[in-house]
């Protein structure tokens, strides 16, 4: 015989509570760089009437900077492996590469549009 307890066990499985309806219409929120979407720059809070926060501005930097090392090096990485696609002689192969790096190049290009806003 079951004892009803004062506290329903979570339902850990749908990570839901009981008793609540399941949405299971409910959009997924995604963090998906949407390649279409409109290039704004980054919004910086400030305070009100006394400029930007100085804290706030270096960590916004050195961001900006660490993204700027990161493209640098997959630009690198990108023309390394672009001079190695070259000398490989079965050419589908060397096709399926290429086709592979014209993506990365147009990756590369959008990271590039989005880091110069912020």
């Amino acid at each position: 015989m079951d004892i009803p307890s004062r506290f329903e066990m979570l339902n850990v499985v749908e990570f839901r509570r009981p008793g609540t309806p399941k949405g299971g219409n409910e959009p997924i929120q995604t963090m998906a760089i949407k390649r279409d979407a409109p290039l704004t720059p980054f919004a910086m809070p400030c305070d009100c009437g006394r400029g930007a926060n100085p804290q706030l501005e270096a960590t916004r930097a050195q961001a900006k900077l660490t993204i700027e090392r990161a493209i640098a090096t997959l630009e690198q990485n990108h023309r390394q492996l672009r001079g190695a696609v070259q000398m490989i002689t079965d050419a589908s192969a060397r096709a399926r590469l290429e086709t592979d790096l014209n993506l990365i190049e147009r990756e590369l290009a959008l990271a590039k549009r989005k880091s110069s806003t912020l």
